[in-house]
């Protein structure tokens, strides 16, 4: 159980480093905004982003998330996810299982 606090720690620090640095990136009509927040559940999902700064989250099962032309923070959980932030300054964070990054800034397996 040691184990899970310390990954859980990192993974909050990397993702407050990434916070910190972060470049605006903005849609087709020029801005970006807050967007939505979709979870998936224990089941291998396919979860789609918007147009906006979106929270996607997996959970558990072997995932497909896209993140849209925004700022996405991307989290796959447990499961062999497929994570794809698309344009914009993304944050992807994978968990237990081999997964796969693409077009993410920031990738914290």
């Amino acid at each position: 159980m040691k184990w899970h606090l310390n990954l859980f720690l990192a993974l909050c620090l990397a993702m407050l480093s990434a916070l910190a640095t972060a470049a605006p990136s903005y849609a087709a009509n020029g801005e970006c905004g807050p967007g939505v927040v979709r979870n998936g559940n224990a089941n291998a999902n396919v979860i789609n982003g918007t147009a906006q700064n979106d929270v996607i989250r997996g959970f558990g099962g072997n995932d497909i998330l896209r993140g849209g032309p925004c700022d996405d923070k991307l989290y796959g959980g447990p499961g062999n996810d497929t994570i794809n932030g698309g344009p914009g300054y993304d944050i992807c964070v994978g968990g237990p299982g081999v997964d796969v990054f693409v077009n993410c800034e920031v990738m914290v397996q």
